[in-house]
């Protein structure tokens, strides 16, 4: 389809019954007895015969669309053999099969769904076309798209990106091998099937939550004085396939945390941190990561942990408990003299 193809044409003579030979230098005519490829002729539709004892000649022929064209070789009658012919001599069993070739496009998303992936060329009838994969090919669109009576050529198609998908593409030719998708080179009778294979890339986001150091899922966690510094830690790791944006983590007894970015890549972590003061008895508070995906609703997830504020008591203290504990001084300093904090301090008049 679409290039031009030479058909050749033999005259022949007999002078005795079963005897043929060539005839050279005799005009003929080709023309159509039936076309369905709107073929046409390409240059003149006449020759002469040789010159050297081959009795042919050639014309040229091309059509745009498939189909079958039947050409007819006349010769319009002459001298043979020194005896004066009157009738034409004419062979109507040439033809010529136009056969055209075929790109078919597949989408194929793993898993099924009914989401709508765009497909753009530059070559191919109609441009911009749609498929999806939703496993009922008679909705409203199918997952296959097939361009028939093709030229041969070079073609392309692509399919634009989807950022919640992986993307493999493979184009099988009919004659063996594979085809680049943006110049499939087609052939006559080809057919290049290319199939697009959509992965849904699954979002997911992980918190891990810590007191002081400690992964206390569980009460009671460290046990920490009542008034003592505590630290949390907020580990948030995007474990899923696509970045997250808008990330944020709050808790349940803080608020809103302060983290140092707020996009994660897939597999990419940080580290945020809160702080306050111990309180007495069992507390518990549960940290809380969120994400936005590039498609569909937010991920989240969620850690809790523990401490156990303990109560001072300073009377009965261990030797060497104030020498070990400077946290608790509050209000003190270490040159404060034992006799200024405490009253009675030497019953035997020591300072």
């Amino acid at each position: 389809i679409g290039t031009n193809h030479i058909l050749t044409i033999t005259l022949e003579q007999s002078v005795q019954e079963g005897t043929w030979t060539p005839l050279d230098g005799q005009l003929v005519t080709a023309s159509e007895v039936s076309d369905t490829a709107n073929s046409e002729f390409v240059g003149p539709n006449t020759c002469t015969t040789g010159t050297s004892g081959s009795g042919q000649c050639q014309v040229m022929i091309s059509s745009p669309t498939a189909g079958t064209t039947v050409i007819e070789a006349v010769w319009a009658g002459g001298t043979v053999a020194g005896a004066s012919i009157a009738s034409k001599a004419t062979n109507p069993d040439a033809s010529k099969l136009w056969v055209a070739g075929s790109i078919v496009v597949i989408k194929d998303t793993v898993p099924d769904d009914g989401t709508d992936f765009e497909f753009t060329t530059a070559t191919l009838p109609g441009g911009t076309f749609n498929l999806e994969d939703d496993g009922d090919n008679a909705d409203e669109l199918s997952n296959t798209k097939t361009f028939n009576n093709l030229a041969p050529g070079t073609y392309d198609v692509a399919e634009t990106p989807n950022p919640a998908y992986s993307t493999a593409v493979e184009c099988v030719s009919s004659l063996g091998g594979t085809e680049n998708p943006t110049s499939i080179g087609l052939t006559t009778g080809e057919t290049v099937t290319c199939t697009f294979t959509n992965t849904f890339l699954i979002p997911s986001i992980d918190i891990e939550k810590a007191t002081n150091g400690q992964d206390a899922d569980t009460p009671t966690g460290p046990v920490i004085p009542v008034g003592s510094a505590v630290t949390w830690t907020y580990v948030v790791s995007n474990t899923g396939a696509v970045t997250l944006t808008n990330v944020t983590v709050t808790d349940d007894q803080l608020g809103a945390i302060t983290c140092p970015k707020t996009t994660l890549a897939p597999g990419e972590s940080m580290t945020c941190t809160a702080n306050g003061t111990a309180v007495a008895g069992q507390y518990a508070n549960i940290g809380t990561a969120v994400g936005t995906p590039p498609v569909g609703g937010n991920v989240s997830d969620a850690d809790p942990s523990h401490y156990f504020g303990e109560e001072v008591q300073f009377a009965g203290c261990t030797p060497g408990f104030w020498k070990n504990h400077t946290d608790l001084w509050v209000g003190y300093l270490s040159t404060d003299k034992v006799s200024s904090v405490f009253s009675n301090a030497d019953p035997f008049g020591g300072s």
